[in-house]
């Protein structure tokens, strides 16, 4: 992945510290508590928030970040700090490349060109042995390093099975089959960096649902549909070169 601007590369660094002191970052909710409802015509498909367990959706995206700067400022410690997010997540999280969950609209889109974004997140060994190359003889470096990998893994399971892209000044849109009704969705996306995308869900009568329009390739949406029903997603590039990236949901 391209380097991001010099405030987002300290604050994914200050970040590093954070997790290896030992402070988790409690990032979203996810969970289900049906109550679906019958579907208006105009009516907009949301409802409201329900309580859960955390979700490791952004938890995901960050690891990779965090590896991501590491390896650009060539930093053991934020690679070791994705390794330690990585290893303090349970259950798995869904790439989005079809299953149950969203469907890209567009069949006829190809392969992503060859770039060099990165194109998988790493288990927590793979990072740490990376930490490891770049740590070089450090000795404090190497046994905080070390004292990571003792961490045991909650039995996190990286599912990314390949990503995807937007055309430069286009559009990428995606589809839901279904999502339950009182049962929170998140959706993030991660690019390389190269430009700034956007991210809108839409339910199935057209109403806005979410939308998130920051300054990066980083965005992040969540709801709860009142009812089970369909939904469209759509990425938007606002640069005037493709962007490679992943989108993952809960």
């Amino acid at each position: 992945m391209h380097a991001r601007t010099v405030g987002r590369g300290l604050a994914l660094a200050l970040l590093a510290g954070a997790v290896m002191t030992g402070l988790n970052g409690a990032f979203a909710q996810s969970g289900s508590a049906a109550t679906p409802a019958a579907a208006d015509a105009d009516k907009r498909n949301v409802g409201k928030k329900v309580d859960a367990a955390p979700s490791a959706v952004l938890d995901v995206v960050l690891a990779q970040q965090l590896f991501e700067h590491g390896k650009t400022a060539n930093d053991a410690l934020s690679m070791a700090a994705a390794a330690k997010i990585l290893k303090s997540l349970k259950g798995e999280v869904k790439a989005a490349t079809g299953g149950d969950g969203p469907e890209r609209e567009k069949t006829e889109v190809q392969e992503p060109p060859a770039k060099d974004s990165g194109a998988a997140v790493p288990d927590a060994d793979a990072m740490l042995e990376a930490a490891r190359k770049a740590a070089g003889q450090d000795e404090a470096l190497l046994a905080v390093i070390e004292e990571t990998a003792k961490t045991e893994s909650k039995g996190f399971i990286p599912r990314v099975e390949k990503t995807t892209y937007v055309e430069a000044n286009g559009e990428e849109w995606w589809r839901w089959r279904t999502a339950r009704g009182g049962e929170l969705v998140e959706i993030a996306i991660s690019g390389d960096g190269d430009t700034d995308l956007d991210l809108f869900v839409y339910d199935e009568n057209g109403n806005l649902i979410c939308s998130e329009t920051g300054p990066t390739d980083d965005e992040f949406c969540s709801f709860v549909p009142e009812w089970t029903g369909q939904f469209r997603m759509i990425v938007v590039n606002l640069g005037d070169v493709h962007n490679v990236y992943q989108l993952w949901t809960n």
